[in-house]
């Protein structure tokens, strides 16, 4: 054990095949190379990240997407009765997903472009710093809190390629990440300073360490151990949220970046399962096992 954590291997086990499956913020890879062969340009790209944390759900933004980028519908006229995330469950309440578009289509106006108005927060000095600013500059919309915020300044990164990089978990005001680091911490405080420790202890076992990918799998550590979680549950929901949202021309380069960024086994259209697993989620809760997909793996194993 490193670091002397409760639940050091399992949690382990679980990082590196939350990694290894792309599970983590799948929507992240899957979006950026639809972007890429829709050609979308830099402003086109960040648009549809506004979208996506907005709804949370990918078929909700993919049909939000296609509305404000082809039809020229603007952010405060999009559909309000899609399908919400969870993670996004106080826009189920119409008006209030309606109050934070009408926000984010004031900025846009007001500053012409997203980069016009998002730009404002990079000065760049350091990479880190300005990761920082963007968050909080994202925070000043009406409808983003610590998570909301962390997660544009996130994806503008690694979608829409900013030049910007996460230097903490974001732990103050932190929910399910604090969660999570609970089950691994012991006496330790639930501090920034103690989820850096963390990072740094994974660091030295060689497995990814980078501060967003912590704040994730802390997150989904808590609900795999709670028995609401699985490796590859993210990927499913995914699945489902596309299968289930109304088709537009952007809905089969979804399912073409699907197969072309994640891995084949992880994928319910490829071998015969839609979406999340129920008794998959219990597995490690029951049994203490962390259920993985391989081309080795039956792939109905658990189900």
């Amino acid at each position: 054990m490193t670091g002397g954590w409760a639940l050091w291997d399992d949690y382990t086990r679980f990082h590196q095949a939350a990694v290894d499956s792309r599970d983590i913020d799948p929507v992240y890879p899957v979006l950026a190379h639809l972007a890429a062969t829709e050609g979308w340009d830099e402003e086109a790209t960040t648009r549809a990240i506004l979208l996506h944390v907005a709804y949370y759900d990918f078929g909700s933004a993919l049909t939000a997407a296609h509305l404000h980028l082809n039809d020229e519908v603007p952010f405060s006229r999009l559909p309000t009765a899609l399908p919400c995330a969870t993670e996004r469950r106080s826009h189920r309440q119409p008006a209030k997903l309606a109050a934070h578009l009408t926000a984010l289509d004031l900025e846009l106006r007001t500053h012409g472009t997203a980069r016009g108005w998002l730009g404002q927060a990079l000065h760049g000095h350091s990479r880190r710093a300005d990761f920082e600013h963007l968050a909080r500059h994202a925070a000043r919309v009406h409808g983003n809190g610590r998570w909301a915020a962390y997660k544009t300044a996130e994806m503008l990164w690694k979608v829409a390629g900013w030049p910007v990089t996460a230097a903490t978990l974001a732990m103050d005001s932190a929910t399910g990440p604090r969660q999570g680091l609970a089950l691994l911490a012991g006496r330790r405080p639930l501090t920034e300073a103690t989820a850096q420790e963390l990072c740094a202890d994974l660091a030295s076992a060689r497995l990814p360490a980078g501060p967003e990918e912590v704040e994730t799998t802390l997150c989904d550590f808590h609900a795999l151990h709670s028995g609401a979680y699985y490796v590859g549950h993210d990927i499913d929901q995914m699945q489902a949220q596309l299968s289930r949202a109304h088709t537009t021309p952007l809905t089969p380069a979804a399912w073409q970046a699907r197969a072309a960024t994640l891995p084949h086994p992880y994928l319910g259209e490829l071998n015969g399962w839609t979406g999340v697993d129920r008794r998959r989620k219990r597995a490690y809760a029951d049994t203490g096992r962390i259920l993985t997909r391989s081309h080795h793996d039956h792939p109905h194993e658990g189900r």
